[in-house]
C-alpha cells in the first residue's frame, strides 16, 4: 500500500488561517444555497457585519463579532459571542439584553412607520437616481463609499427589526401553547393578515387573471418565459398587459431569487415573474380569492377568539382580544 504525498500547493485563498483553527464557521443554506460571485464575496463582508453588529449593540446582545469565509465560492459565517467572566456578569448581560428587547417589542410598529419605512423609502429613491446614471461615465470613488455606507445602514435597519421580531415570534408561540395547548399552531392565528408579501402574491395572480381576460393565456402557456416579453409586444393586448406588469414592477421589481449580485432583479430581468404568472395560469391559482376566504367579512374566528378569551385569566384574555381586534383572521385553533 502506498500513501498519498502531502499536499504542499494549497491555493492561498483556501488555506486555513491559523487564527481560525479553534473557530466554527457554518453555512446558511436557506439564504445562500449556491456559490456566490466574487463581487458579492468582496462587498458582503464589508457591509453586513457592521450593520448586524450595530443593531446587536443597540439591543445589548452578547455578540462580539461576525465574520465570513469563502471556500470554493460558498459562504461560511461565524459569530463570536461575548463570554462573561462570571455568573454575575452573565446574569447582568442577560438582564440588559432582555430589557432592550422588551423595549423594542413595545415600539416596533411605531418605529416601522415613523422611522424605518420613511428612511428605507429615501434609500430606495437614492438608488433609483444612481441606477439612472450613465454606466459608461467615469467612476467617482466617492459614490462607491456612499453606496457602501447606505448598504451598512440598510442592514442595520434590517436587524433592528429582525432581532425583536424573532423574540416576538418565540414569545407568541409560547403564549399560544400556554393558553391553547402544546399542539396549537400559533401561526394559524396569523393567516389572513395583510402584508406587502401578501399584496405581491395577489398582484401576480391578478396579472395572470388579466392575461386570461385579454385572451393571452394560450400565448403565455405556449411561449418560454424568457421569450414572453418580446412576444407580448407584438399585440395590442400584449402591450396592455405589459403596461400593467410595469406598474407591478414599479412597486415589487427589486425582488430577487437569491441574495447575490449575479442574480438580477425582476426589474432587470422579469423572466421569473413571467414564469410565475405562467404557473398560475396552469394551476388557476387565485391569491386574492384565497386571502378573502381566510379573512371573511364576518370575522367569525374573532368571535371564537372572544369566547376563548372569556375563559382565560385577565392578562391572557386581554392579549387574545387584542389579537382579535388588530389581526384580521387571527384565530386560536379549535
Amino acid at each position: 500500500m502506498t500513501s498519498s504525498p502531502p499536499i504542499t500547493d494549497i491555493d492561498p485563498r483556501y488555506a486555513l488561517d491559523p487564527a481560525d483553527q479553534n473557530r466554527t464557521f457554518t453555512r446558511d443554506p436557506m439564504h445562500f444555497p449556491f456559490p456566490v460571485c466574487p463581487l458579492f464575496q468582496s462587498v458582503h463582508p464589508t457591509v453586513f457585519p457592521p450593520g448586524y453588529l450595530a443593531a446587536a449593540r443597540e439591543m445589548n446582545l452578547p455578540i462580539a463579532d461576525f465574520q465570513f469565509r469563502y471556500r470554493n465560492n460558498y459562504q461560511y459565517e461565524g459569530i463570536t459571542p461575548i463570554i462573561p467572566r462570571s455568573v454575575e456578569e452573565a446574569q447582568l448581560q442577560d438582564q440588559r439584553a432582555e430589557a432592550a428587547i422588551h423595549r423594542e417589542l413595545g415600539r416596533m410598529t411605531q418605529r416601522w412607520h415613523d422611522e424605518h419605512l420613511p428612511r428605507l423609502r429615501q434609500l430606495l429613491a437614492e438608488l433609483t437616481e444612481i441606477r439612472a446614471l450613465d454606466p459608461a461615465a467615469p467612476l467617482d470613488p466617492t459614490r462607491i463609499d456612499i453606496l457602501l455606507d447606505r448598504f451598512i445602514e440598510t442592514w442595520t435597519i434590517h436587524f433592528r427589526i429582525v432581532f425583536p421580531m424573532l423574540i416576538g415570534i418565540q414569545l407568541f408561540e409560547e403564549f399560544v401553547a400556554d393558553v391553547a395547548g402544546p399542539d396549537a399552531d400559533a401561526h394559524a392565528m396569523l393567516v389572513g393578515v395583510y402584508s406587502e408579501s401578501v399584496a405581491a402574491g395577489i398582484g401576480i395572480t391578478d396579472l395572470a387573471a388579466r392575461a386570461r381576460e385579454l385572451g393571452l393565456a394560450s400565448l403565455m402557456l405556449e411561449t418560454p418565459p424568457d421569450q414572453l416579453e418580446n412576444r407580448l409586444r407584438e399585440t395590442e393586448h400584449g402591450k396592455e398587459l405589459q403596461r400593467q406588469i410595469a406598474a407591478f414592477l414599479a412597486t415589487y421589481g427589486l425582488t430577487q431569487g437569491l441574495f447575490d449580485f449575479m442574480d438580477p432583479t425582476w426589474l432587470e430581468d422579469p423572466t421569473p415573474l413571467y414564469a410565475t404568472m405562467r404557473a398560475y395560469l396552469e394551476t388557476g391559482g387565485d391569491n386574492r380569492a384565497a386571502h378573502e376566504a381566510q379573512n371573511p367579512p364576518g370575522r367569525g374566528g374573532h368571535r371564537r377568539n372572544a369566547a376563548i378569551a372569556g375563559g382565560l385569566p385577565g392578562a391572557d384574555a386581554r392579549a387574545v382580544r387584542s389579537a382579535a381586534r388588530h389581526g384580521a383572521g387571527w384565530q386560536l385553533p379549535a
